[in-house]
């Protein structure tokens, strides 16, 4: 069952989300999904001797075994582990959310850098000095020179650590997570972040190998130890 709040994913007789609160009963009941958690019928007890408790030999209480390492989770665990089960983005798709995400953060830093423009020659054309309007405008591509790298790790790191996915992977059904099926968290989307400076030194190969990795990871995701899942 999907939180209609935020996307979380949880077991079908859970009536509320596991990481936001979220009531999912209503949700539940529109979707027809029942709410009692699924019973098996018990088994009979076969015949033969018993133990001294009184109970079948093949029934005697066995000291549960402790459970695995990195497990001990119960049904927290099972939730954690059950996004790595959704089948991986592919590069095309992950080029194309890429794409997105470039022309929404242009036409973000297109707005700012207009709305800079528009206060400074506006200063420049009130005061009526020539050198001083120079002067702002040299100001004005600095600052955007130097803005740009800034807002652009902002954009992603924010993003992803946030709730692993970007605008460009909202609109794609796609989201990043941890390999051990964990969500993000703003380290680990920063982590990531210089990987993906990392993939663009070495000519785009890191890129590249998204398409012949056989989780489709590229070199980012490796070194960041992420997946890009679809959710859909």
């Amino acid at each position: 069952m999907r939180c209609p709040k935020c996307g979380f994913i949880s077991f079908d007789h859970l009536d509320t989300c596991r990481r936001c609160g979220e009531d999912l009963r209503g949700s539940k009941k529109d979707k027809g999904i029942s709410s009692a958690p699924i019973t098996l019928p018990s088994p009979r007890p076969p015949a033969g001797p018993t133990s001294d408790l009184g109970l079948p030999a093949a029934t005697r209480p066995q000291p549960s075994a402790p459970p695995p390492p990195g497990e001990e989770g119960g049904e927290d665990s099972s939730i954690a582990s059950e996004p790595i089960l959704r089948p991986r983005a592919g590069f095309w798709i992950r080029f194309l959310g890429s794409f997105l995400d470039g022309i929404i953060f242009n036409l973000l830093m297109g707005i700012l850098l207009a709305s800079a423009s528009l206060a400074l020659f506006g200063g420049a054309a009130f005061s009526g000095d020539p050198d001083e309007g120079k002067a702002m405008v040299e100001t004005l591509i600095l600052v955007f020179v130097a803005l740009t790298p800034i807002l652009a790790v902002t954009y992603s790191v924010g993003f992803v650590g946030r709730r692993g996915q970007t605008p460009g992977k909202m609109a794609l059904r796609i989201k990043i997570i941890q390999t051990s099926g964990s969500e993000m968290t703003y380290g680990r989307a920063f982590l990531r972040w210089l990987g993906q400076i990392a993939s663009s030194l070495i000519l785009g190969t890191g890129y590249l190998m998204i398409a012949f990795s056989r989780n489709k990871q590229g070199l980012h995701d490796l070194i960041a130890q992420t997946y890009v899942i679809r959710l859909r």
